[in-house]
């Protein structure tokens, strides 16, 4: 701690750098309390979100499968489709 002997500039004849030391220490514990607690709760946080992408990740994996396969199904139809107009352009050429 700050105290007098340590720093002679902050002693004076009334006492008044010894107060003024005081009440820079409290002051200073005051804010490194706070922020500690501060600490703690952002650890808190990102605990928890943690714990939630945990969760979360596994669904993410079922749903961009599940995306894939609904793309593969999409181009697979669209080629069918593709096909499908073409001999429907044929026939109708050949029945007119």
């Amino acid at each position: 701690s700050l105290s007098p002997v340590a720093n002679p500039e902050l002693a004076d004849s009334n006492g008044q750098g010894l107060t003024d030391a005081n009440n820079l220490e409290r002051t200073l514990v005051t804010q490194v309390a706070k922020l500690n607690k501060q600490v703690q709760q952002i650890e808190r946080q990102y605990d928890t979100v943690d714990e939630r992408l945990s969760e979360l990740q596994p669904q993410a994996h079922d749903l961009q499968q599940l995306l894939n396969k609904q793309q593969r199904e999409l181009s697979e139809n669209e080629k069918r489709h593709a096909v499908l107009a073409g001999e429907y352009d044929s026939l109708h050429q050949i029945l007119h």
